[in-house]
């Protein structure tokens, strides 16, 4: 789920745990829109259609993605932004440190 392919004016990357992937994908923000900050993203998947509700039970159910919600763990530093998609079977939240310019 998080991963960039070769198919557009990104730069293409899979996650795989990696300091090089984890700054590909932090910089996606940065390759597709005007945020200047790091993006930390979490995804859900349902098969059988994503909605809100069910996305944020998976994010609450999952320590990780738990705690970059809530600012615990290595995720400390307050978010000044967040950005979520849900479409289909997936939905995705981005979280930045630095707040949006207006």
């Amino acid at each position: 789920m998080h991963s960039w392919s070769t198919k557009g004016t990104w730069s293409a990357c899979c996650y795989d745990g990696s300091a090089a992937a984890a700054r590909c994908m932090w910089s996606k923000p940065k390759e597709l829109s005007a945020y200047r900050g790091n993006g930390y993203e979490i995804a859900a998947s349902f098969p059988a259609g994503m909605t809100p509700e069910i996305a944020l039970s998976q994010w609450k159910k999952s320590q990780l993605h738990h705690e970059v919600m809530i600012n615990r763990g290595k995720w400390t530093t307050a978010w000044g932004v967040i950005g979520v998609a849900v479409d289909g079977e997936y939905a995705v939240a981005w979280f930045g440190r630095e707040a949006d310019a207006k």
